[in-house]
């Protein structure tokens, strides 16, 4: 089973890259003549710098989700990609820089909502910390391993869709089909084990989208722990034992 295979601790050398492997058939059927293509995000200084992060990482993170290629340098960052791939990685680059220092992000929610590779999900409010961790620790966790870009509208706040009186906010997920599916199935069992009200968890169909056979896997393994989900408030980790532990099993 390919889901084995996080999007973090390997680099799939075939197709168009590690977000290839997430593909469904029909997204695989729809993309797989389209042109490659590159173009050009100016940046500040403080840009570059905060795009390229501590090694490389925030690059590799969003190279790895939206299947582009980044190349930054002084005052700019060349995309390559499909015309989705590159999409996705200029949204990415928008939303991080508007991050930093617990920014709030300026976007138009509503379109966002419209886009065929984001899906949603309401939070409830107590336990969006939980979800987030320390520093937003936990959210990066579960980005790597599902290869995609989450973020929080902080801005607006939502009520119960599901008819109780609390209220929620709204995570976006974004990524390729089956990225968005595996990711959106371990925030709810995340949501569920923090609200103590059980989830049911649809079956999944079987993974006929893999990579072919004798794919050659050459990244770096990712230390074998759990998520620190503390709450967001410094509060244990719940992947050393009595808890949640990031892999879909509980202690």
């Amino acid at each position: 089973d390919f889901r084995l295979f996080s999007c973090a601790r390997y680099r799939l050398r075939w197709g168009r890259g590690a977000s290839a492997m997430d593909r469904s058939p029909a997204e695989y059927e729809a993309n797989k003549d389209e042109r490659v293509g590159s173009e050009s995000v100016s940046l500040s200084d403080h840009d570059v710098a905060y795009l390229v992060g501590k090694g490389g990482q925030t690059r590799i993170r969003l190279e790895r989700f939206s299947g582009a290629r980044l190349q930054i340098n002084q005052g700019t960052a060349e995309v390559t990609g499909t015309d989705a791939e590159r999409s996705r990685a200029k949204l990415a680059i928008d939303i991080t820089l508007q991050q930093r220092n617990g920014g709030r992000i300026s976007a138009d929610f509503e379109e966002l909502e419209r886009r065929s590779d984001v899906d949603i999900i309401d939070v409830p409010k107590d336990v969006v910390g939980f979800l987030l961790g320390t520093k937003g620790q936990s959210l990066r966790a579960l980005e790597s391993k599902f290869c995609t870009f989450m973020f929080f509208d902080n801005d607006h706040v939502h009520r119960d869709a599901n008819g109780g009186s609390g209220e929620t906010k709204r995570l976006y997920v974004l990524g390729t089909q089956r990225s968005r599916e595996d990711a959106l199935v371990e925030v709810k069992e995340m949501v569920s084990y923090k609200t103590g009200k059980p989830h049911a968890r649809a079956p999944l169909p079987p993974r006929r989208d893999g990579p072919p056979m004798g794919a050659r896997y050459d990244g770096p393994p990712m230390p074998a722990r759990g998520y620190d989900f503390d709450d967001g408030r410094g509060r244990g980790d719940y992947g050393r034992g009595g808890g949640y532990d990031g892999r879909g099993g509980y202690d």
